[in-house]
């Protein structure tokens, strides 16, 4: 007997506690505007405007971290978010526990606008690092068939 069918109330339990908090991270994020969530690897993504920018795991907001903001989370000696990879090779992530101040919009709200200022620059595509790219040709394409071209 699997574990779900031995214990369907615990885990579905579990599961309306999870949905729980991520209803209460996107109310408490809703002064961004349209904040969404979505499953993904046994919690939520957070994202505003198909950017993620936070992750819901085991009841914990983690925040998008990186060079520029990275600092902060660990001043405030908050942990990143560390998962088992293949092997059990343990895996940190740019995510970090964020701060405790959720209820304080006015304390919390820099921790937030910061990891989405992360996250849209990670989505900016960078440009190729000294790799020669070839151009397509403008304009319409050559002619086709056998010979050259002929002018009229």
């Amino acid at each position: 007997m699997a574990y779900r069918e031995r214990l369907p109330g615990r885990a579905a339990a579990a599961e309306s506690s999870k949905q729980q908090f991520a209803t209460y991270i996107v109310d408490v994020l809703s002064p961004l505007g349209p904040v969404a969530t979505g499953k993904m690897f046994g919690g939520y993504n957070v994202s505003l405007s198909g950017v993620t920018f936070a992750l819901v795991i085991a009841n914990q907001l983690y925040l998008k971290v990186g060079d520029e903001n990275r600092a902060d989370f660990e001043r405030e000696g908050l942990p990143p978010f560390v998962y088992a990879g293949k092997g059990g090779k343990l895996v940190t992530v740019n995510y970090y526990q964020a701060p405790d101040c959720i209820d304080d919009w006015d304390f919390f709200e820099p921790w937030v606008r910061g990891a989405y200022a992360v996250a849209l620059r990670a989505r900016t595509p960078k440009k190729s690092a000294g790799r020669a790219t070839r151009s397509k040709p403008v304009g319409p394409p050559a002619p086709r068939g056998r010979g050259r071209a002929r002018e009229i």
